[in-house]
């Protein structure tokens, strides 16, 4: 239900709920009272509203996911694999200032709802998409040797990573309410390279006390996630 800050009437205006706070006026005993638990001139105060919202008709959250691998041996013991893995996730959750201040020429940022301060919004209108080639070179255990090595190349676009503030890297919201393609670009955890690796070696000792050793090891290296510089500090008027 909500509140109406004008007439303190509540209506149905579902999903959005209202939360008020109310405190005592010293030098005015008679403005906060059990029988009026919600004086009109504070009930108007944008700085005395808070309000949520959320999507009333959600639809279902899904991913498609697809690959696809080819595979050659290449000598004795070791074959190539070459593959693309794709997905796509559809009504994604986001989270959003519905109540944005939009800034005008003249220099002043009203709000749609001037009544409320901000207006958090769960929607689920965000979209992902990734793509990856993968590439294996790989070797079973033979001659007491084994490694395989794995290289992927990807990328993930996204609307909104992160529901709210659940993520590092990003924004949690859209910079611009009135311009959700600008918010379009590479995920909070997209990682364009990655390569690891990993082999198995058997010493060729035979003598008793050597006899059944081994020398394994594995490596990883990638590139970093993308981050979004932020400053609260710029001079807007210019």
């Amino acid at each position: 239900s909500l509140l109406n800050p004008i007439t303190n009437s509540l209506t149905a205006d579902y999903p959005f709920a209202v939360s008020q706070t109310f405190q005592r006026t010293a030098n005015n005993p008679a403005a906060l009272t059990l029988s009026n638990p919600f004086p009109d001139a504070k009930a108007t105060l944008s700085s005395a509203t808070n309000t949520d919202g959320y999507d009333m008709h959600a639809p279902a959250q899904y991913v498609q996911s697809w690959n696809v691998t080819f595979e050659r041996e290449v000598g004795r013991a070791a074959a190539l694999e070459f593959g693309y893995v794709g997905s796509k996730g559809t009504h994604l959750g986001m989270n959003y200032n519905i109540n944005q201040p939009v800034r005008t020429p003249a220099g002043v940022s009203p709000r749609p709802y001037p009544e409320f301060t901000n207006v958090p919004y769960f929607s689920f209108g965000a979209n992902s998409i990734y793509n990856s080639a993968v590439f294996t070179f790989r070797k079973r255990f033979s001659r007491g040797l084994f490694y395989r090595l794995n290289y992927v190349y990807g990328k993930s676009l996204d609307d909104a990573s992160q529901v709210k503030g659940s993520s590092d890297g990003g924004i949690g919201g859209l910079q611009n309410i009135n311009c959700r393609r600008c918010d379009h670009g590479r995920s909070d955890w997209d990682i364009g390279h990655a390569v690891t690796m990993r082999f198995m070696y058997e010493v060729p000792f035979h003598k008793r006390l050597l006899r059944g050793w081994q020398m394994a090891g594995s490596g990883r290296l990638y590139t970093g996630q993308p981050f979004t510089p932020q400053t609260s500090n710029v001079n807007l008027n210019q």
